[in-house]
């Protein structure tokens, strides 16, 4: 059985391909493992726009021998600042493309590339697009984000009991 990690790198290879990403730039905190991506890296203004794929919340509840896992991951799109209306324009028509790549890549899909464990996938939202560093620094360049939210659930064997 696979773990979270094999899971956020099959959401990062789901969107390699959406128009107006960097095929070369598509990250995932799982270390990338999947054919196309790539661990995060140490600098981010290399290739843009960059998709990174991040673990989020993880909630977890018990039951009779199954545990119930609610992942909040989320991904963030990294643009260049400037030219800032040309590229903030390209963020907002870049939600389309990821909104219906994330229907295409079902549940099914992610299972049989991740995880036979997991239960379900879907994006839940994104986030107003913002200036950050990815560095601190007065010298540190500046980049547009867009952050997406994705909702995954896991069903795991657990066995919970006095030790």
């Amino acid at each position: 059985m696979a773990g979270e990690v094999d899971i956020l790198d099959a959401i990062a290879a789901a969107f390699i391909g959406v128009t107006g990403l960097n095929d070369e730039a598509i990250y995932s905190a799982g270390g990338g493992n999947v054919d196309g991506v790539k661990p995060l890296p140490d600098e981010i203004g290399d290739a843009l726009p960059a998709l990174l794929v991040l673990q989020g919340d993880d909630e977890r509840f018990g039951g009779s021998g199954m545990e119930r896992q609610t992942w909040g991951t989320q991904a963030l799109v990294w643009a260049e600042y400037k030219p800032r209306g040309e590229r903030y324009r390209g963020l907002l028509a870049l939600k389309e493309g990821l909104a219906e790549r994330a229907a295409q890549f079902s549940k099914a899909n992610l299972a049989a590339h991740a995880d036979s464990a997991l239960q379900s996938f879907l994006l839940t939202g994104f986030g107003a697009i913002e200036g950050r560093q990815w560095q601190r620094g007065d010298s540190a360049p500046w980049y547009l984000v867009l952050p997406i939210t994705f909702e995954v659930k896991v069903n795991r064997p657990r066995t919970y009991g006095a030790q």
